[in-house]
């Protein structure tokens, strides 16, 4: 039984292996026919998407998706403005997460960061604004202060989550001493 066993394992680590190398191009064909319908493709796809999880999980970031779309609405093609902003997301993300961040606690933080990048887009766009265009101003405006109100709860219910994660890990290492010290 070990022996069978050993082989399927074997067979499906090469199957696994020669997934990772499929050519983009071929992906990519795999792709566009899955997109048009095609069933098998479809199916196809399913098993590329099991057998390298990094692409779905890749794909299906959508927090990261938004803050893509943002840095470059913002960065306007200029790579070096691009790259600065990606690194002003980074440090702003990294000082808001506690030692050990739960994934509710990451989840909350890019919501703040995706946030507070709309409200410095917002920001920027309102000091651009061409004195005749009334509409636009009252536009971005607007957007302005949805931006604000989002960041604003974005950062409170960030620090609710942090409050709540830090009363659970005191409660557990105050049950952990008392079990030691009956022990």
């Amino acid at each position: 039984m070990n022996g069978e066993r050993g082989g399927e394992h074997d067979s499906q680590s090469s199957h696994e292996e020669g997934m990772r190398e499929l050519p983009s191009e071929e992906f990519q064909a795999i792709i566009d026919a899955a997109n048009g319908g095609d069933e098998d493709a479809r199916k196809r796809l399913h098993q590329l998407l099991d057998w390298n999880p990094q692409v779905w999980k890749s794909c299906s970031d959508l927090a990261g998706l938004a803050m893509s779309a943002l840095v470059n609405e913002i960065a306007c093609d200029d790579q070096l403005i691009a790259e600065s902003v990606r690194r002003r997301v980074g440090e702003l993300k990294s000082s808001l997460l506690s030692e050990d961040p739960s994934r509710l606690e990451e989840l909350s933080v890019d919501e703040v960061a995706i946030c507070w990048l709309r409200l410095q887009f917002t920001e920027y766009r309102c000091t651009k604004l061409d004195e005749n265009s009334r509409e636009w101003a009252e536009f971005w405006v607007k957007q302005r202060d949805r931006a604000q109100r989002a960041h604003e709860s974005a950062v409170r219910h960030l620090l609710t989550v942090q409050q709540a994660e830090n009363r659970l890990r005191r409660k557990g290492s105050a049950q952990g001493k008392v079990v030691a010290s009956n022990a």
